[in-house]
């Protein structure tokens, strides 16, 4: 079963492979607002789509987040207009996984806090990856900004 769903995960949300902590994060804070759709607002509230790590997660933390403030239905048959066949069961395993853990509130900061931890550490690695030009012109442009 756990090979099955590395091979989901590795399929639906490669990216998940390479930033296991920041997706783990994200997958429990999406399954706490799949299960509590109440809990979106706060959510929203601390956090943006781009915060999120993974492709997969921040296309489904803009759909979760968009639906909830246009007051519209969040359920799995909403949702499978917007995914396939193995994105829904993969979802199905976010939200299964919520289902067993018994998070209060305070949990949702905590998850947030891990994303965008492990976002900056993205963006510093992204950094040294550039070229010494590119890092150049990457510091040039923040200056400007700071000015």
């Amino acid at each position: 079963m756990i090979k099955q769903m590395d091979s989901l995960v590795g399929k639906v949300n490669p990216e998940a492979l390479r930033h296991v902590r920041g997706a783990s994060a994200e997958e429990a804070l999406l399954g706490a607002m799949l299960l509590h759709p109440d809990r979106i607002g706060q959510i929203a509230a601390a956090m943006t789509v781009d915060d999120m790590i993974t492709p997969f997660n921040k296309r489904l933390f803009d759909l979760l987040v968009t639906r909830y403030t246009e007051g519209l239905l969040i359920d799995f048959a909403v949702l499978a207009a917007y995914f396939n066949e193995d994105e829904m069961a993969h979802i199905t395993s976010i939200y299964r996984a919520a289902q067993t853990r018994n998070e209060a509130v305070e949990d949702m900061g905590r998850y947030v806090d891990v994303i965008r931890h492990e976002k900056s550490l993205t963006t510093v690695s992204a950094f040294s990856d550039m070229s010494d030009d590119d890092a150049r012109e990457m510091m040039e442009m923040l200056r400007k900004m700071k000015q």
